[in-house]
């Protein structure tokens, strides 16, 4: 661009009526441009047109560390981002300077989140690290569920409470493009304190509970613990009797809990058993019982999960699986149903607080007379075990 000058005449009334002109101060640089962006794949190419006035001589900063000195250059961005690109126009009149942003997008692979977490499992309060493997990011926000955040690339948070929290993992590219990954965490109560348990290997412990027997006419008789077995002699002419044990600890008020049934791996049907269901009252059930059931159905072996006012649920107890070890955890009111046989959440509920003991209940289904006849019959029920945090 050519420089401009301002002129200033001076004039004197000589003899003669002379008028003198002279050059004196140059027109300050205006430093001015457009730019056109050009997306090439895995780059962005930018043209810059050079609009500044009053300027002979230009500097180019491209914000990627790139420079450059021409009038009207093109400069090549690799990587996605907003860059501030900055040109200074000098001249006789001095110099000038104007900064945009520039944003730029290229071709770059969608980000991947992902993450490993260490110390899973522990007991309130705990610090819980997190391993970041996510590919193709460049920033990354983690959400610990609790409150708490961070922005590093791995990270670390301690939790002060016992529950179950999804941490969440964004992972983003320069381009803005973003991944979201969550994992849960289970931060668990201090360690359980055993409250009761019935271990069918130890007769001591079967005498801790109080056998319990309908009142339809028939009676029942425990008769002998051996090899993890309950087996009971029935006898009248009911087309149903029950054999019950209970426990006379009253468990009511419980909200952070664990029960553990561990049903074995045979059963004797000469008696024609139909179902054992261990069970717990709970008090959102209006004191009813959430019942875990094996069971025979059309000659099929199964488990159930009974729970008062809703569907229960059935799985088939798997071929490859002959025991199977139910897992009740409530930690602040949240109850969760688990097996390790099916591998599966039964359910979750919310605000739960146990309200009396546990007990176990065998179901015979005896034709008429079969009973009477003083039938055998057997679950293997190898221990229930129930611990409070």
């Amino acid at each position: 661009m050519k420089s401009l000058y301002s002129k200033i005449c001076l004039y004197s009334l000589l003899i003669g009526g002379t008028i003198s002109c002279q050059t004196e101060i140059p027109d300050p640089p205006e430093a001015s441009y457009t730019f056109e962006v050009n997306n090439i794949p895995g780059a962005s190419e930018v043209t810059f047109t050079n609009n500044s006035s009053n300027a002979t001589d230009y500097a180019w900063d491209f914000g990627d560390g790139g420079t450059s000195n021409e009038e009207s250059p093109s400069h090549t961005y690799n990587s996605g981002d907003r860059y501030a690109v900055k040109l200074i126009a000098r001249g006789d009149g001095g110099s000038d300077g104007v900064t945009q942003d520039v944003r730029v997008v290229t071709s770059l692979p969608a980000p991947v989140a992902d993450f490993t977490i260490a110390n899973n499992n522990c007991e309130a309060p705990c610090t819980v690290s997190f391993a970041n493997t996510s590919s193709n990011a460049s920033t990354y926000t983690w959400d610990f569920n609790d409150g708490g955040t961070a922005t590093t690339k791995d990270a670390s948070h301690r939790y002060e409470n016992a529950g179950t929290y999804g941490v969440k993992l964004i992972a983003s590219n320069a381009v803005g493009t973003s991944n979201t990954k969550i994992k849960e965490v289970t931060i668990k109560p201090k360690s359980a304190t055993p409250v009761l348990t019935l271990d069918f290997n130890d007769p001591n412990d079967v005498k801790a509970w109080t056998r319990q027997y309908n009142t339809n006419g028939n009676t029942g008789e425990f008769l002998s613990v051996s090899n993890s077995y309950l087996v009971m002699r029935m006898t009248g002419v009911q087309n149903e009797v029950i054999y019950g044990l209970k426990h006379s600890q009253d468990l009511s008020g419980l909200t952070n809990f664990e029960i553990k049934a561990k049903f074995g791996k045979e059963d004797l049907a000469s008696g024609n058993p139909r179902f054992a269901q261990i069970k717990f009252a709970v008090k959102e059930y209006g004191n009813r019982d959430l019942a875990l059931v094996i069971l025979y159905e059309d000659g099929v072996r199964k488990l159930r999960v009974n729970r008062y006012g809703q569907p229960s649920i059935t799985r088939d107890f798997p071929t490859s699986c002959r025991e199977a070890t139910f897992t009740v955890s409530s930690i602040n009111g949240t109850l969760t149903v688990t097996d390790d046989c099916t591998k599966g959440t039964w359910f979750t509920d919310t605000g739960i607080t146990l309200a009396g003991p546990v007990g176990l209940d065998i179901f015979y289904n005896c034709a008429t007379g079969v009973c009477g006849k003083a039938s055998y019959g057997s679950f293997e029920i190898d221990y229930i075990r129930v611990s409070k945090y």
